[in-house]
């Protein structure tokens, strides 16, 4: 009898752990790296500073229980990263704020949300595929080529609810709201691809007039940063070695 009980117990916690690992959250936080499955695609995306930066400051990007690694092209003042997602997700939100903050229950972290009264962005970007009459291609000699289907972004302003709660799988990126001037480009990619393009966040080009000075705005950084530290430990840090130059995208992610 006790034998029994004992398999019967192994049997419930194989069932147990399965029915996690295909729902791959836990009260918003993934078990395993999102994307690891075989329909995952890699979506890329960017922060376009203004050439006038002569280095570009680091800024912690959060999506899903996991931390984000950038990489900084002080070339073309870009700040690149990288997230993985299933192929059929169709919405994704993009945060902007400079202070975040989390609800817990019992030692157990619930949500993420965006304290009262403090300034954020949200952006909701819905993955559509284009009418493929408007995407007909022109070369420079003005041949016209076959119409390829593409993905587009519609892109939105949103507002959080009332409790401040952010979108379990939002894009956080910590920075200061007032920096962005919005979102940049509409073309994701053609229907199939292995890697899709996410709009350009781009910061304001008069940053340097509002912070005071490029020193002034790297203390700022180091600042965020540090203000960062207390969430750092409930994210899980994914290197992803990413060539955002190539047209072939190879990514390992561990």
């Amino acid at each position: 009898m006790g034998k029994i009980r004992y398999i019967t117990s192994i049997y419930l916690i194989i069932i147990t752990y399965f029915f996690l690992f295909v729902n791959n959250k836990i009260d918003g936080f993934p078990l395993i790296p999102t994307g690891s499955g075989v329909s995952s695609v890699l979506f890329m995306g960017s922060i376009q500073y203004p050439q006038i930066i002569e280095k570009i400051p680091t800024i912690r990007i959060y999506r899903g229980g996991n931390k984000i690694k950038s990489e900084v092209n002080d070339e073309g003042k870009k700040l690149n990263f990288s997230i993985f997602e299933s192929r059929y997700q169709t919405k994704f939100y993009v945060l902007l704020s400079e202070k975040i903050d989390f609800v817990t229950e019992k030692g157990v972290v619930l949500y993420l949300k965006v304290p009262p009264m403090r300034p954020y962005k949200l952006y909701e970007l819905e993955f559509v595929k284009s009418d493929v009459l408007t995407d007909i291609l022109t070369d420079t000699q003005g041949i016209k080529h076959e119409p390829k289907v593409v993905y587009r972004w519609k892109i939105r302003e949103g507002i959080l609810p009332e409790n401040g709660k952010i979108p379990d799988d939002a894009v956080i990126v910590y920075q200061n709201p007032a920096h962005i001037s919005g979102l940049d480009g509409d073309y994701a990619g053609e229907v199939g691809a292995a890697a899709y393009d996410l709009p350009k966040i781009v910061i304001r080009s008069d940053l340097l007039d509002i912070v005071g000075s490029e020193k002034e705005l790297h203390d700022l950084s180091n600042k965020q940063l540090l203000s960062a530290i207390d969430f750092d430990p409930l994210h899980t840090s994914i290197t992803q070695e990413i060539s955002h130059k190539a047209k072939t995208i190879v990514a390992l992610t561990t």
